[in-house]
């Protein structure tokens, strides 16, 4: 993909088709958007929020005029921040799978003050 190369029509159909074909293969291997949404969350979302925007001004950094040192660092840290962050993320998903069956609730063997009592045995009666 550098710059010299031209970009022709057989290459856009294949680079098309391999976009199409990857994003339909993950559509029908995926279970349910609740994973999707939970890897998309645990990896894009921080990359963007924290990753992207440091290393972008690490970038030009030293470019600009008069920059202390300390913006630097600070970019560093939110960089290192959002790494600790995304691997966080990424152990959650490996650990607790967004399509893993829910955990039973809780049972108490005292009853609940909204339970009712229970009634009473029937005796049966004669009647002669």
């Amino acid at each position: 993909f550098s710059h010299d190369e031209h970009w022709t029509l057989l290459r856009h159909i294949l680079v098309t088709l391999a976009i199409v074909g990857i994003t339909l293969t993950m559509a029908m291997l995926i279970p349910d958007l609740k994973t999707a949404l939970a890897w998309i969350g645990a990896t894009i979302s921080v990359l963007m929020m924290y990753v992207f925007p440091s290393l972008a001004f690490l970038s030009v950094w030293k470019s600009l005029p008069d920059q202390p040192r300390r913006r630097a660092l600070k970019a560093r840290a939110v960089l290192v921040w959002g790494l600790v962050v995304m691997c966080a993320c990424v152990a959650n998903n490996i650990l607790n799978p967004p399509n893993a069956p829910a955990a039973a609730p809780h049972t108490s063997p005292l009853p609940s003050a909204t339970a009712q009592p229970a009634a009473p045995p029937e005796i049966p009666v004669k009647m002669e």
